[in-house]
């Protein structure tokens, strides 16, 4: 997932520079690689600099770019398959990042559990405990009902 954002933010970074959505990329590659030197709140900042980049990418799109236009203005026209290109490009990129940044969010969400592989974290506990709890009263109201 993180490759396919690199080499589509490459291509749209013909057309605009975006260098959030590379950063947020290999800081992500770099934190996932190396997770024991890194903290909770380092991963936490990933999804955010990734919202900040589709904010800035919306903008960008609906009210800044004029890339057909300036394609033709310049070099008479020789550009403007690539700019268009690259604005196609912008585009699936832009719808490809709110996932990625779902992702980001959930995995920073349950960071102990994903990335450093805590079992005993403390939502887990929980989780367990409840599950125990209406595990043994479903087995109770089995027997009761049995009986």
């Amino acid at each position: 997932m993180i490759g396919i954002m690199v080499i589509m933010n490459i291509m749209a970074c013909y057309a605009r520079p975006d260098f959030l959505t590379q950063l947020v990329c290999v800081l992500a590659l770099f934190f996932l690689s190396d997770s024991e030197t890194i903290s909770r709140d380092k991963f936490r900042r990933l999804p955010i600099i990734l919202l900040i980049s589709i904010i800035y990418d919306v903008v960008y799109l609906l009210f800044i770019q004029d890339l057909a236009g300036e394609g033709i203005r310049q070099d008479g026209g020789r550009e403007a398959v690539v700019k268009k290109f690259a604005l196609h490009v912008t585009w699936v990129a832009m719808f490809y990042k709110i996932p990625f940044f779902f992702v980001l969010w959930k995995v920073s969400y349950n960071y102990l559990i994903d990335i450093k592989e805590v079992k005993d974290a403390p939502r887990i506990i929980k989780l367990m405990k409840i599950i125990e709890k209406f595990s043994d009263e479903a087995a109770d109201q089995e027997r009761l009902d049995s009986n």
